[in-house]
């Protein structure tokens, strides 16, 4: 695993580095991707998982409740990174409001994950899909996903971010293996190296509020996620 250095060679901290998790689309295993992916950069680099979704999804699964004022509370220390909570005062969150709260974490983390709501039109989309940002769309390989996929890829590539699509997988079923295909084919270079298999281990995961990479770190989905976030840290490479 690499070292997700935080630091320039000139020995100043550089803004964090951005990573927005989307999808366009609920039940695809954006918000269990995101979490263990920010506890797999928290091994080596300074990380902060910050929740931008109403319903607080990554917050309840890592076993945070709901905050009050999320624009304003302090972290729960989770899983060995700050996590800072979602709530629902979110949804009346402006566009500036949310660009304040992530400016003022940048410039005390090496990474930031975020974790967006399903939805592509709220105010944390247009403040944290911007230039320099890697937007890693999770992708359910199933027909009714594919239109959630463009849509997303498309929203993020007319703001200027980077784009990882990472495909989820209920079981390597026929549609599922072509719907892999169709998004390799589509989209080359931009999709991730491994499919993550959605399985009753990641099922599990959620219910104990851990990250899949602590619950069951020998698992596929692991092995997956932790390839993810090497992917990830690649992709990050160029950014300061």
């Amino acid at each position: 695993m690499p070292h997700f250095n935080s630091t320039s060679t000139l020995g100043a901290s550089p803004p964090a580095r951005l990573v927005a998790f989307v999808s366009g689309k609920g039940g695809t295993g954006k918000t269990t991707a995101a979490l263990s992916v920010a506890a797999i950069c928290a091994e080596t680099s300074r990380t902060a998982l910050l929740d931008l979704d109403p319903q607080a999804g990554v917050s309840l699964a890592a076993g945070v409740p709901r905050a009050s004022t999320p624009l304003t509370s302090a972290p729960e220390n989770k899983h060995g990174f700050p996590l800072y909570p979602g709530g629902r005062a979110l949804a009346l969150a402006s566009t500036s409001e949310i660009r304040r709260r992530v400016s003022a974490l940048r410039a005390t983390h090496g990474i930031i994950v975020a974790d967006l709501s399903p939805a592509l039109t709220d105010a944390a989309h247009a403040a944290v899909l911007t230039a320099g940002t890697l937007a890693v769309v999770v992708a359910r390989t199933d027909a009714a996903g594919l239109a959630n996929v463009d849509e997303t890829v498309q929203l993020c590539q007319e703001q200027g971010c980077r784009v990882l699509i990472v495909p989820n997988m209920l079981g390597r079923t026929g549609l599922a293996i072509e719907v892999e295909r169709y998004l390799r084919e589509t989209y080359p270079g931009l999709v991730a190296r491994e499919a993550i298999p959605l399985n009753a281990r990641v099922a599990d995961a959620v219910v104990a509020t851990l990250p899949v990479v602590r619950w069951a770190p020998r698992t596929s989905a692991a092995t997956a996620l932790r390839s993810l976030a090497l992917e990830v840290h690649e992709r990050l490479g160029g950014a300061q």
